[in-house]
């Protein structure tokens, strides 16, 4: 149940329909970029709710020319948390430069809602954070 939301998360995102997340989403859900470190600068921040999601994303977005994912994400999950790692191909906005990511999230659910993503620098940092040996 779980990966079929985040799975439609995903492509609802693909298809430009980024509000259907917010159906999921708790109200009070944390968006966490803190795991990315000082280097990711207001990217590795904590917002809270619907509206700090929504800033977080726009903040992200607007770095990007281009993203694309290099296929389907993967899951794996420990206890209420799943973790999608995915490769991504993304063309700078201001720079051109293209950038190869391994990104990786970390869903923690509650009574069938997100309560919170955090978003990490590599998989096995999110593998690690959600308990799961790589």
């Amino acid at each position: 149940m779980r990966e079929e939301i985040v799975r439609r998360l995903f492509e609802d995102f693909a298809g430009g329909r980024t509000e259907t997340a917010f159906e999921v989403y708790d109200p009070n859900v944390v968006w966490d970029g803190t795991p990315l470190g000082p280097e990711a600068g207001e990217l590795a921040t904590a917002h809270m709710g619907h509206e700090g999601v929504r800033r977080w994303w726009r903040d992200w977005l607007e770095a990007w020319e281009r993203i694309e994912n290099q296929g389907d994400p993967e899951f794996r999950s420990n206890g209420n948390q799943l973790v999608a790692t995915w490769v991504q191909h993304n063309i700078g906005r201001a720079s051109g430069v293209e950038v190869e990511q391994h990104s990786a999230l970390v869903f923690t659910f509650e009574d069938g809602r997100i309560v919170r993503v955090g978003v990490y620098p590599n998989w096995e940092h999110a593998w690690r954070a959600a308990g799961i040996s790589a």
